[in-house]
């Protein structure tokens, strides 16, 4: 058996989306979860959005993440 992974990697609070001003606290919290796979050797799919690939912190905090 086989079992895909996958995790939205976007904006906070997207009810109400804007173009600017768009905020991601959540990211943070990446590295807890992804201890969490690797402790049972969980490979998952992170699936990124614009915001998330062209902001300095986010990709900082997924790049090592990318390089495992």
């Amino acid at each position: 058996m086989k079992l895909i992974i996958t995790i939205d990697t976007e904006e906070d609070n997207w009810g109400s989306y804007r173009s600017t001003g768009m905020t991601l606290e959540n990211i943070k919290r990446i590295p807890v979860l992804q201890q969490l796979f690797d402790a049972y050797q969980v490979k998952p799919t992170y699936l990124i959005t614009h915001t998330v690939a062209t902001d300095e912190a986010s990709v900082a905090i997924l790049k090592p993440i990318l390089d495992q």
